[in-house]
């Protein structure tokens, strides 16, 4: 058997992070952390598809082997190490010999891991639990002289790929500054209030396009920009902001945007052009982008007490969450949605016994179609967790009013736009900030974007329509005229060891006459709503048991899509 290893086509990758992800929640690691570096490392590359070991490039004579003095680090008859807990004794010599730095040291244990491309996984014929979460199809495993081979007939599938990103998919805004065509340098000054991945791509627009200009970022929390999805996605006890920062104070001084940490908006003179911050500091503007984001919501129940209620929203909150859990023995979360589930998971994994309340009738009802929905429910349920879904006739939640007493009770239940500085400073609102196609509020020098703000009737709570009308907003800000354009972007989530894909309209808007078809292994069911079904070429595949497939189609264009399960094979891409 030759070398083992990964190969990473970022031709495919949507940087939807779901391998990380999979990998610590299968490895209680933080976020995937060998996986994490080894993405690193090949990002840096400028080929399109790179051949990678993860973290061990699997060395004919390992170093890491040989010079363990207590025989932790053994070679496993495939070629690959693997690392026996019960004799490390923490010293750090398989580290300080490895020449690339694979092994890494547990801060809770003090001893030495590394990846074994899930080792027990393969013995019984399974994927590396990364590939098996992968929903794109950019990362496989197998022997590195067979994948390198494979690269030139990878190169095909790129145009492919992005034709369906474009009729089914998301664009995505690079996090760095690169070079545009437009160029604008002033002297002008640029105030972005938020400290969200909207305005920090709003900053980094403005940068792009302005070499000269100031630009100043300020967020209320005491944080750099950070990645809030991990706040649920991330180990619960282990999420740190600084460890998520999407930049680094170096980053920030090297690009020329001044970053305000702890500064909180309190009002708006768009008349005069300034800001006025809660400690009294008035900054002035040329352009002013608003990205405060949005708030949880924490809805009326009968029966529950919201003063103990805490929202799962930012770091603040998770802190709150791991001072609560301790001593407790239950919890309940209000929200069966995507943060909902993930909390929820997080609760189980630290022992506790979790309860979820949802409000309709189906879990993830902004993103499943019933059935898809019905076949998670009750994936969570067998790893544990209660549901209960609806309202009884007297409007009361379905679940018992013991539940609700619980000591520790999080809300994710949905967000609302912040508003109340936009509405006191003049600016247009409904639900959020009103905006038009350039991301320009309703006064002359002042955009919105994220969160916060209303598009054509709709907020977006998705963190890549964040990022790609805050790149919009700033753009336009430094003088270009680019139009936002509405998009799917892809609700990922793995939770119990099941992931989850779905992306587009999974008959959910109203007028439609939708057709949705599932798989169950290799068993095809058509659904038909509002319409009669229609002869759709399917081509037959063979799942695994554990696997489920969902397609929506209006007439006849395929505009929704659904996996759950063991995504190896399941690439949304290639069977459009």
């Amino acid at each position: 058997m030759g070398k083992l290893g990964f190969h990473y086509d970022k031709n495919r990758c949507i940087g939807c992070k779901t391998c990380q992800i999979a990998c610590k929640d299968r490895h209680s690691l933080v976020a995937g952390e060998f996986l994490r570096r080894a993405e690193i490392t090949a990002l840096e590359s400028s080929a399109d598809h790179v051949c990678y070991s993860v973290a061990c490039r699997n060395c004919d004579n390992p170093e890491c082997v040989g010079s363990c003095p207590t025989g932790a680090m053994y070679l496993r008859p495939d070629g690959t190490t693997g690392n026996d807990k019960g004799k490390c004794i923490g010293c750090r010599t398989c580290v300080w010999s490895c020449p690339y730095g694979a092994p890494s040291v547990s801060v809770k244990s003090g001893q030495t891991r590394k990846c074994d491309f899930c080792f027990e996984l393969r013995g019984s014929g399974k994927q590396p639990i990364c590939v098996q979460a992968c929903v794109t199809g950019c990362l496989t495993f197998g022997e590195m002289e067979e994948l390198e081979a494979e690269r030139s007939n990878a190169v095909v599938i790129k145009q492919p790929l992005e034709a369906e990103r474009s009729a089914i998919g998301s664009k995505k805004q690079p996090l760095e500054i690169k070079e545009v065509s437009y160029k604008k340098d002033t002297a002008e000054t640029f105030l972005v209030l938020g400290g969200g991945v909207a305005g920090l791509c709003a900053a980094i627009a403005i940068r792009e396009r302005n070499k000269t200009a100031g630009i100043i970022i300020a967020g209320a929390e005491p944080y750099l920009p950070y990645s809030r999805p991990m706040l649920t996605k991330a180990p619960l006890q282990s999420f740190d902001p600084i460890a998520y920062s999407l930049h680094t104070e170096e980053w920030y001084s090297r690009n020329g945007i001044k970053m305000l940490v702890s500064k909180r908006a309190a009002a708006i003179d768009a008349e005069a052009k300034t800001v006025t911050f809660d400690d009294g500091d008035v900054i002035s503007y040329d352009k002013c982008v608003y990205a405060l984001g949005a708030e949880s919501i924490v809805p009326d129940i009968q029966g529950l007490d919201k003063t103990a209620a805490i929202t799962v929203r930012s770091y603040q909150d998770i802190s709150r969450v791991r001072r609560a859990i301790i001593g407790a023995e239950e919890a309940v979360v209000i929200g069966g949605g995507v943060i909902g589930l993930e909390i929820a998971w997080e609760l189980k994994k630290s022992g506790l016994s979790v309860s979820i309340i949802e409000s309709g009738d189906t879990l993830m009802p902004n993103q499943l179609d019933a059935e898809s929905a019905a076949y998670l429910e009750t994936l969570l349920k067998s790893s544990g967790i209660d549901v209960f879904k609806g309202k009884q006739g007297d409007g009361s939640s379905a679940c018992p009013p013991a539940c609700l007493n619980r000591p520790l009770v999080c809300f994710a239940a949905g967000i609302k736009p912040n508003t109340d500085l936009a509405k006191a400073s003049g600016l247009k609102t409904v639900s959020g900030v009103i905006v038009n196609k350039h991301m320009e509020t309703s006064v002359q020098g002042l955009y919105a974007c994220g969160d916060c703000a209303e598009f054509e009737n709709a907020s977006i709570g998705s963190w890549q329509k964040c990022q790609e009308q805050g790149y919009i907003a700033g753009a336009n800000a430094a003088g270009e005229a680019l139009e936002y354009v509405d998009m799917d972007a892809p609700t990922i989530l793995h939770i119990a060891g099941v992931s989850v894909y779905s992306i587009g309209d999974m008959g959910k808007r109203k007028g439609g006459e939708y057709v949705i078809k599932t798989w169950r292994g290799s068993t095809a069911v058509e659904h038909v709503f509002d319409g009669e079904a229609k002869d759709f070429p399917v081509n037959e595949r063979s799942f695994g048991q554990e696997s489920y497939e969902a397609r929506s189609y209006l007439g006849d264009k395929l505009v929704g899509l659904t996996y759950i399960g063991d995504l190896t094979n399941a690439s949304p891409f290639e069977k459009i």
